[in-house]
């Protein structure tokens, strides 16, 4: 699932799994464990992941973030469903005792799977046995773990995504203060090309994408320099027009303000 910042009264330890490197985030209430995908699998995932809320709570709220990124979701090994790329906050009541386990896709590696346009799964849970491309395919066998059948299905598909879309959003990613326009030239595409690509790829235009990747920007140094930085700065850094700019953003598609989180970063690093 894709969580919101880490922060706050939980603990991060790292490990080695079957697949890669682990890290796991403990609260009172939650366990969330994070594993790498193995270098044949990386193109496509970008970590198997599972949570668990202690049989203690009643429930607890899971607050995901856009990211671009499609999960295939299993709630207590039960049947699997796909949850599309959100385009703003979502609050996810978990009831206590539950265990969720999920494979988070990178940004156009659905469409190997799915037999559904990125723009139909964008903003929406739905079954997997609904849009898999060949549910019955040869070699392909439902398990019991979500994260083994979606192995054999990637392992099994055959369609190829576009890689230049990743390209392009790496591109945007490591040019924090260029445009799309700039991003249009780089590719050598015409503005209108760029857009099909983008949206027949991950259901969203380039503009959508450039906005959300400059927020996680943002999330990512605020975390990473503890909440220790001025917001102006910030926002000259990851390519807003002004401080006011990235307030609006940042609570576009988190529900948070920058300050709400500087002062979470602030507690995590002092925890």
């Amino acid at each position: 699932m894709r969580c919101t910042m880490q922060m706050g009264a939980s603990s991060i330890v790292d490990g080695h799994g079957s697949r890669g490197t682990s890290r796991v985030y403990e609260t009172s209430a939650v366990r969330y464990e994070e594993t790498q995908p193995s270098r044949e699998l990386a193109r496509d995932v970008v970590c198997f992941w599972t949570l668990r809320v202690d049989p203690s709570e009643d429930s607890h709220v899971q607050h995901l973030l856009p990211d671009l990124t499609v999960d295939v979701i299993s709630v207590d090994d039960g049947p699997p469903f796909v949850m599309g790329p959100p385009t703003a906050a979502v609050h996810v009541p978990i009831p206590g005792g539950t265990t969720i386990k999920g494979v988070r896709l990178r940004a156009g590696a659905s469409r190997r799977l799915f037999d559904a346009s990125s723009t139909e799964l964008l903003d929406r849970i739905v079954p997997l046995s609904e849009v898999l491309r060949a549910p019955r395919a040869p070699g392909v066998e439902a398990a019991d773990d979500v994260h083994a059948f979606v192995v054999s299905l990637l392992r099994w598909g055959a369609a190829e995504n576009d890689p230049t879309i990743r390209s392009a959003i790496n591109w945007l990613a490591a040019n924090w203060r260029s445009s799309v326009d700039d991003l249009s030239k780089q590719a050598s595409w015409s503005n209108r090309e760029l857009r099909r690509r983008f949206v027949a790829a991950i259901g969203m235009g380039p503009k959508l994408v450039q906005r959300m990747v400059r927020v996680q920007t943002a999330l990512h140094l605020l975390q990473t320099r503890k909440g220790r930085v001025a917001l102006s700065e910030l926002a000259f850094e990851c390519g807003f027009a002004d401080q006011a700019h990235m307030t609006r953003e940042i609570g576009r598609f988190t529900d948070h303000t920058p300050t709400h989180l500087r002062r979470l970063a602030h507690l995590a690093d002092a925890s």
